[in-house]
């Protein structure tokens, strides 16, 4: 199967490689109930003391308010459950901030990683990096170089053998389901994430003089995919055939996924977007 042609993306500014949720203005932000760690108005309150036992509902929203401009919520969200299961794991709240910012602190982190793959450790450290320092407030304990043993380098996985790419494309081949069959094929031939086949939408859609599809371009930050980063790709003939097979029964709007939501008992909703949790069912 052929790959696609993904474009460079733009050098991102720390933060924004996640996108940019612009905060709301005070005209238009909702009341917010007064909840634990604000004053009432939903704004930033002071960490109570090095002394006080940490409350782990008012570091994430510290977190929350601290990165709202820098993170997309779906990012955030990410980060936040991470940070809760290290958290609960570690028993964070029966330790106070004092403690946490010395020799402790960097004992908790580094007894956890000891309980997860190696192959995780990278993602884990960014995770809870961000949220320990705009959390917290504190600073970050782990220097990479002396803490951590030299971990393996990401590396692109060899092409699986012919015999169960064979196994796949007669599936494919076979799949009736114009929607499941463009959705599969996306992945196949271009190796989209699933935020770039949940969040394409038709005016990404690039036609020639004869009116049938060739390309798909899209800029991440405008679709919000995972990345701000834009992505391109060169039709292959199958996903040109199978894009066109799509369209004769999907609602083409510009603004429209190219791949809506769709239930699990077969509903469409062609305004809306797929989600993580419904792209895999």
């Amino acid at each position: 199967m052929g790959g696609g042609i993904r474009s460079p993306g733009t050098n991102c500014p720390p933060g924004a490689e996640e996108g940019d949720n612009s905060a709301l203005d005070g005209k238009h932000e909702p009341e917010m109930e007064p909840r634990l760690g604000t004053d009432g108005k939903g704004l930033i309150k002071a960490l109570d003391g090095d002394d006080f036992p940490l409350r782990v509902f008012e570091v994430t929203e510290r977190f929350r308010q601290q990165t709202r401009t820098r993170l997309k919520d779906d990012s955030a969200k990410q980060y936040v459950k991470a940070f809760k299961r290290f958290a609960k794991t570690v028993n964070l709240e029966s330790y106070t901030r004092r403690q946490l910012s010395g020799p402790k602190g960097r004992m908790l982190i580094l007894a956890y990683l000891d309980g997860i793959p190696k192959r995780s450790w990278s993602w884990i450290v960014t995770v809870l990096k961000p949220v320990w320092l705009y959390g917290f407030d504190l600073v970050w304990l782990i220097d990479s170089k002396r803490d951590l043993p030299k971990l393996p380098r990401r590396q692109r996985r060899q092409s699986p053998p012919d015999a169960q790419v064979r196994i796949w494309a007669k599936a494919l081949a076979n799949e009736k389901d114009a929607y499941l069959h463009l959705l599969w094929l996306m992945i196949a031939q271009h190796g989209w994430r699933p935020s770039h086949v949940c969040r394409l939408k038709w005016r990404n859609v690039q036609y020639n003089e004869q009116g049938k599809p060739v390309a798909i371009v899209a800029d991440g930050a405008q679709e919000s995919f995972k990345t701000c980063c834009p992505v391109a790709a060169r039709l292959t003939p199958d996903v040109v055939e199978a894009l066109v097979e799509w369209r004769k029964t999907a609602d083409a709007s510009p603004d429209h996924p190219i791949l809506p939501w769709k239930s699990a008992t077969g509903k469409l909703v062609c305004s809306r977007v797929q989600t993580h949790s419904t792209f895999g069912t």
